[in-house]
């Protein structure tokens, strides 16, 4: 499977709504959800991404990530924000250009033994033309001494 990535990276807290129109290229793919990742609910959120019929935020992957994450829980106070997408060329039986993962990590988090979030979110494209989401998962990179140091949805100590 062949993979086009758009990467934001290092994006402030203010600036991150400002980051919907940003892409800087970049080759690396976005970590896929996977067993690492603590499982977040997507049916209420994509029954608002349907429910706004053809507001333009509902055509863009960024700018669905971004209102996902601006939902109380779900996005944490950082010193730092990336985020990378994936645009995948083929994937199944799904037409190139209609599956995208985005992966989104705060940084420096003013947390004693959390120091980064990691979201992870599968996206497809509608006949519509909304970006829904497939799946959403978060895991957490602990602090020196206070647990593991990889991401993972075990809680830090």
């Amino acid at each position: 499977m062949r993979t086009d990535a758009k990467q934001v990276s290092s994006v402030t807290r203010p600036a991150l709504a400002a980051a919907a129109s940003l892409a800087v290229l970049a080759l690396a793919p976005a970590p896929r959800a996977g067993a690492a990742d603590a499982p977040l609910p997507v049916t209420a959120f994509n029954r608002r991404v349907l429910d706004a019929g053809a507001a333009a935020w509902t055509r863009s992957p960024l700018q669905v990530a971004i209102r996902f994450l601006a939902d109380p829980g779900v996005r944490p106070e950082s010193r730092s924000v990336s985020i990378t997408i994936v645009f995948s060329t083929a994937e199944g039986s799904r037409p190139p250009g209609t599956v995208a993962r985005v992966a989104v990590v705060h940084d420096g988090l003013p947390d004693d033994s959390v120091r980064a979030q990691r979201t992870r979110l599968a996206l497809v494209r509608r006949a519509s033309g909304a970006w829904v989401l497939r799946s959403a998962g978060r895991s957490f990179r602990c602090r020196p001494g206070r647990g593991h140091q990889g991401y993972s949805s075990v809680l830090c100590t």
